[in-house]
């Protein structure tokens, strides 16, 4: 008897061996529950011939069995006629097996279409003509193939790229992949990312395309809007005259900034700093001798975020900064902005008019300590001739010191000095005139006008007691 699935049975009857013992408890079992070789023997089948049911491939399928109630040897003509029949059955169950393959597949298909937003669609071999699309309401549905499909879904500026991409597709037979603008369903512009699969036949010849389409609109018009702004900024970044730098803060163990990586520099940072190449380098490595201040402010603020505005030297590079800083970015990414000028020349001139006007300070405190008795290697002389020869003053009330006629030349810069004066002489001056130009001479101006305590008068020029 044949065994079955590669037994030794090559086509020839078999005898069905006597029946097999029945197992306890079988004997009242339905017959689906019954050995096969009992049910055969109570059938009255005495033999059978048996063939293997395979693929073009060889793999085997099942197993083609006929039974007679009889043994019997089968002629040659009933055996080809047997193993045609194998054969057939073989092919048959084969193509069955495929188109329930494809069938699975194909509802798959259905069913992965019938749930993603994607737009999908269906080319031939050489992309001519479009066969159908299925545009969810962002491009043109296609029903029909047709091959008027270029100008209907891609602008005219764009169509050389698109058909430059195919071109290489079709020619390497490989995946085609493009993001390109697209006309969507309301005429108006829109943005895609297509990508499409070539089918190929047994010998390798590409059948039709099958691809699918996102649109992507939203992405691009976020993309150019980031351009434009970053256009905005750069420009207006390298058209400032003052310095501009993004830092990255680094700290030591015990959280304090210990140096700071330049990320980011402006055009004008040269000019302002003297360091060329700043991007990618530490400032310990451009400037060793870098004060610490810098390092602790920048740190504080890149931990507070609380922006900070000051003007500092900076010795290790022999200059002098105006600085606003400010933390940009997440907490954890410890950057700092840094808007800088340098103020070096400013704070020189800024030195040299204090030192100037120090200068012009002690000169005038000078000059005024000499103007405020020019004459007096004058008036010594003077008395001393007068105490020579024993002459008295031309006009009582004058000064000793001074003759009437020396007087005359000398007090005209004299001013009454209002804080010094006594209450006499300050009632006598008057509440409007706390100092003025006067001569002291008897004839144009009383003893009292002069600086008088009591009975003593003190002259204006020489304070001396007449």
């Amino acid at each position: 008897m044949c065994q079955g699935r590669g037994g030794p049975c090559r086509g020839r009857p078999a005898a069905i061996p006597p029946a097999y013992p029945r197992l306890d408890g079988l004997d009242e079992a339905p017959a689906a529950h019954r050995p096969w070789l009992e049910l055969l023997r109570e059938a009255g089948l005495q033999s059978v011939v048996s063939l293997p049911l395979r693929t073009r491939t060889g793999e085997l399928l099942g197993m083609l069995a006929l039974f007679y109630p009889w043994t019997a040897m089968p002629g040659e003509a009933e055996i080809g006629i047997l193993q045609l029949l194998a054969h057939q059955a073989g092919d048959y169950l084969e193509r069955q097996d495929y188109h329930r393959a494809v069938a699975e597949n194909e509802e798959r298909l259905r069913l992965f279409l019938g749930a993603t937003s994607e737009v999908v669609y269906c080319m031939g071999p050489d992309w001519s003509e479009i066969r159908h699309l299925q545009g969810r309401g962002f491009l043109p549905d296609v029903h029909a193939p047709t091959d008027h499909w270029m100008g209907r879904y891609i602008p005219d500026q764009d169509q050389p790229a698109v058909r430059q991409a195919i071109r290489e597709a079709v020619e390497q037979k490989s995946v085609f992949e493009m993001e390109h603008p697209v006309i969507r369903v309301d005429g108006s512009m829109g943005w895609a990312h297509s990508r499409a699969m070539p089918v190929l036949d047994a010998d390798g010849e590409v059948v039709e395309w099958f691809g699918a389409a996102s649109d992507i609109t939203a992405r691009k018009e976020a993309e150019q809007a980031l351009r434009l702004s970053q256009q905005r900024y750069h420009t207006l970044f390298d058209s400032i005259d003052e310095g501009y730098c993004v830092i990255r803060m680094e700290f030591d163990a015990e959280g304090k900034g210990s140096d700071y990586i330049f990320l980011e520099v402006n055009q004008a940072f040269e000019r302002h700093t003297g360091i060329q190449d700043a991007v990618g380098r530490s400032m310990r490595a451009i400037a060793p001798e870098h004060e610490e201040w810098w390092f602790e402010v920048y740190g504080e603020i890149a931990k507070t975020g609380e922006s900070r505005r000051f003007e500092f030297p900076a010795e290790a590079l022999n200059r002098y900064y105006d600085v606003y800083a400010f933390r940009i970015g997440a907490p954890g990414e410890h950057q700092v902005a840094v808007l800088f000028k340098d103020i070096s020349e400013r704070q020189r001139f800024e030195l040299e008019q204090r030192q100037a006007s120090q200068r012009k300070d002690e000169f005038l405190a000078i000059l005024a300590h000499e103007l405020r008795n020019p004459l007096a290697p004058v008036r010594s002389g003077l008395n001393v001739l007068q105490l020579s020869q024993g002459t008295p003053p031309p006009w009582p009330g004058c000064c000793r010191c001074c003759s009437a006629r020396s007087t005359t030349w000398c007090a005209w810069s004299m001013t009454c000095s209002r804080s010094r004066a006594s209450p006499a002489a300050r009632s006598s001056c008057g509440p409007n005139r706390w100092s003025w130009p006067r001569r002291c001479m008897a004839r144009s101006i009383p003893a009292g006008r002069c600086w008088t305590r009591a009975t003593t008068v003190w002259c204006w020029t020489c304070r001396a007691k007449s």
